[in-house]
């Protein structure tokens, strides 16, 4: 395991994917169980500092807000040519401008995800894991729907992502 500073990852190596996990919460306990996996949050680093995910809305957060003891952290670096990484930081700034109504949190797809029906969704919104895997299938074959661990898991098998590191608190 490399461990890193989150705070001084470079614009050069942007984007990059971070995986989350809440290791207080019940409902990150939940979606990791459910889904047999170890992180229950993803989202794009396109800014040094920030992170872009879907929580009750679409939206950047400083990474020190995930910088918590009880929290760890795992990123990867999208292994694509600078084009199509530039491509991908134009797309989830778009999405980040978009209209509020647009960016509101998909909870019928997450009961979807928790009865294993995963076409019970809102089509026009997302969590996110489905916004990470919507941005990044234009270059590659993800499936539809994933959760956070199923991500994490083709990342780790795919030539297209490179590990980057892990934070951990002291």
């Amino acid at each position: 395991m490399k461990i890193i500073d989150p705070l001084k990852i470079k614009e050069k190596d942007l984007p990059m994917i971070m995986l989350t996990d809440n290791l207080r919460s019940f409902i990150s306990w939940g979606i990791r169980h459910h889904t047999k996996g170890n992180y229950s949050h993803i989202g794009f680093i396109i800014h040094p500092k920030m992170f872009a995910s879907q929580l009750l809305t679409f939206k950047e957060v400083p990474i020190e807000n995930y910088m918590k003891p009880y929290y760890r952290l795992k990123f990867f670096i999208v292994n694509l040519d600078k084009k199509k990484r530039e491509e991908i930081i134009k797309t989830v700034e778009e999405l980040l401008n978009q209209p509020f109504y647009k960016k509101t949190y998909d909870f019928l797809g997450i009961l979807g995800q928790f009865l294993n029906i995963r076409f019970i969704n809102d089509p026009f919104h997302h969590y996110c894991s489905e916004i990470v895997a919507d941005v990044l299938r234009k270059y590659i074959i993800l499936p539809l729907k994933p959760s956070p661990s199923d991500l994490n898991r083709i990342m780790s098998k795919n030539d297209n992502f490179r590990y980057y590191g892990h934070w951990v608190s002291d």
